[in-house]
């Protein structure tokens, strides 16, 4: 059954969730699978988000996008210290999200 979620409703992050099946009931739900590194708050929407990638893909950054890197791995709130280089832009964290979902389910 396929769900769009929409986030931050200033920049209009839409979701895509699917629910593929079922198993045994438990207290919490469980990513299966995924893609794509989690977005950066306040980058600038998805035009923002695709100039940040960009930065990270260039063989010689600019000044402001060497700046932009800079932001993220320091500044944003929910940036990543270690950058989006070497294909971070593709990956996420199953475990640590279904460990956060699991804490959320705790707290019920």
């Amino acid at each position: 059954m396929p769900l769009e979620y929409e986030y931050d409703f200033g920049d209009c992050w839409c979701h895509a969730i699917e629910l593929v099946g079922r198993s045994d009931v438990t207290g919490s739900f469980m990513c299966t699978d995924g893609q794509g590194h989690g977005v950066a708050e306040d980058v600038g929407s998805a035009p923002g988000w695709e100039r940040l990638k960009a930065a990270y893909r260039a063989a010689r950054p600019d000044k402001e996008q060497r700046s932009k890197m800079r932001w993220y791995e320091t500044q944003a709130s929910n940036g990543d210290r270690d950058g989006l280089g070497n294909g971070r832009e593709t990956s996420w964290a199953k475990g640590a999200i279904n460990r956060r979902l699991s804490d959320l389910a705790g707290r019920t």
